[in-house]
Parts: structure tokens; C-alpha cells; sequence
């Protein structure tokens, strides 16, 4: 089975004139990073609790972001989560297209990973809070080469309600 199917659209919700910030690059970036963050790139380390976010279009999702040093300017973010314990698939594959901006260390948030749950659905509960999960993250490039590979093990938080007219 393949680890990683493709799936279309852009995840990044940074819309509007003035709403995209400015985000400074983390101290003691490495080379390649997996965090988290709707707006910015905001370090993690395993074992980190992340909020469940509750999106007005009836799904869960948590945040993840990515920072890089060397992948050019354009790659494939594939994920996958995974549930920590018995290593089942949770929330799917995805794959999202990045255009990062070619500084020396280019960071991408705001990419929506796909969690269970279903807030409208009482029988499908999103994933309570304390369970861990592991996000698997690859950069691909333009030719299918495979820059990086990273995976983190985070537990969910509270769920929070996501608003996005509030964040622009």
C-alpha cells in the first residue's frame, strides 16, 4: 500500500492584502524542521502536546508547519499520521505544494493535517486529548526525489474552536 497518496489543494489559509506576517527564523535552525504553527513556524520537540483545532467547516485538524534550508524553491510536503501506539493510519495522507521563498531558511505554517473526528456526527468523536500520534513528514522535490524525511510524535491538546476571520 502506498504510504502516500496525493491529494489536491492548497492548505495555507493566508489570505487578504496584509494578513501574511513576517515570521524570523528560529535560533539554532537546523537544516530541516517539522513544527507546528497557523501563521509561523513554531519549534516542537517529541512528546509535545498541540491544540485539536475545530474547523467551521465541521472537521479537526492540528497545525503543522515546516522550515528548510536546502530544498529549493519549490517541493512536495507529504504527511501522514499515525496513531502512536498501534502505528494504524489516523487522519490519512496528504500531500501539500510549497513555494518557498529561497531565503536561507524558508518556512511554510499553516498546512492542515487531517485528523478523525467529526464534530457533527456524535457516533465519530475527534481523538481525545491525551492520545499521542506521530506525523511523518517528507519534502519531495519537482523530480520525486525525496530531500528530507522527518517524523515526530505529538499529544493531543484541548480542541479549540478555529475561526479564520479572527486570524486575518
Amino acid at each position: 500500500m502506498q504510504r502516500f497518496l496525493s491529494l489536491f489543494g492548497l492548505t495555507l489559509l493566508l489570505v487578504g492584502a496584509g494578513c501574511e506576517p513576517e515570521c524570523a527564523t528560529p535560533q539554532n535552525a537546523e537544516s530541516f524542521e517539522v513544527g507546528t504553527g497557523e501563521l509561523c513556524f513554531e519549534r516542537v520537540t517529541d512528546q509535545a502536546t498541540v491544540p485539536l483545532m475545530e474547523g467551521p467547516q465541521g472537521g479537526y485538524h492540528v497545525w503543522l508547519a515546516v522550515g528548510c534550508a536546502d530544498c529549493g524553491p519549490e517541493v512536495r510536503i507529504r504527511t501522514l499520521i499515525l496513531d502512536a501506539g498501534t502505528g494504524d493510519e489516523l487522519g490519512g495522507e496528504s500531500e501539500h505544494f510549497a513555494e518557498l521563498d529561497g531565503s536561507s531558511w524558508s518556512q511554510q505554517a499553516g498546512i492542515q493535517l487531517s485528523m478523525p473526528g467529526d464534530p457533527w456526527d456524535t457516533t465519530n468523536p475527534p481523538l481525545p486529548e491525551g492520545t499521542a500520534f506521530v506525523v511523518v513528514v517528507a519534502f519531495v522535490d519537482p523530480a520525486g526525489t525525496v530531500l528530507h524525511e522527518s517524523e515526530v510524535q505529538l499529544i493531543v491538546g484541548e480542541t479549540l474552536s478555529w475561526d479564520c476571520e479572527e486570524d486575518c
